[in-house]
């Protein structure tokens, strides 16, 4: 009975030691704030309307701020409320390039072959 823990305890074991990689992998660069060319900015909200063809967009517009907002739906005749709320996009860059991260849910947009340069914040 011994000998068979024993011999179940020393596959496991070399099975975990197995599968430790032999250099240790660097963590991934912090993603930073970004900002859009102001040319780049159509493209950028023709990628998003792909899923809502009737979005609109309000201020700030992503060339002058790291935030790029989408506005809900306006109200129909018959609506007096509506939960809808903006959607917020952080515009960040890592090293694979610059991306879109929304806000209020975990969904990342990559934006390829368009270009961002990192934000600074404009002195006083």
């Amino acid at each position: 009975m011994i000998t068979r823990i024993t011999a179940a305890g020393s596959v496991f074991l070399a099975a975990a030691c197995s599968g430790l990689p032999e250099e240790p992998v660097p963590p991934p660069l912090p993603a930073r704030p970004g900002i859009l060319a102001g040319d780049d900015l159509p493209a950028v909200r023709a990628l998003l309307r792909e899923d809502n063809p009737s979005a609109s967009f309000g201020l700030p517009d992503g060339t002058t701020s790291s935030v790029l907002v989408m506005l809900p739906p306006p109200l129909s005749d018959k609506e007096l409320m509506s939960p809808a709320r903006p959607v917020v996009f952080d515009i960040l860059i890592d090293a694979e390039g610059c991306y879109l991260d929304r806000r209020d849910t975990p969904d990342v947009v990559r934006l390829i072959d368009i270009p961002c340069t990192p934000y600074r914040r404009p002195r006083r």
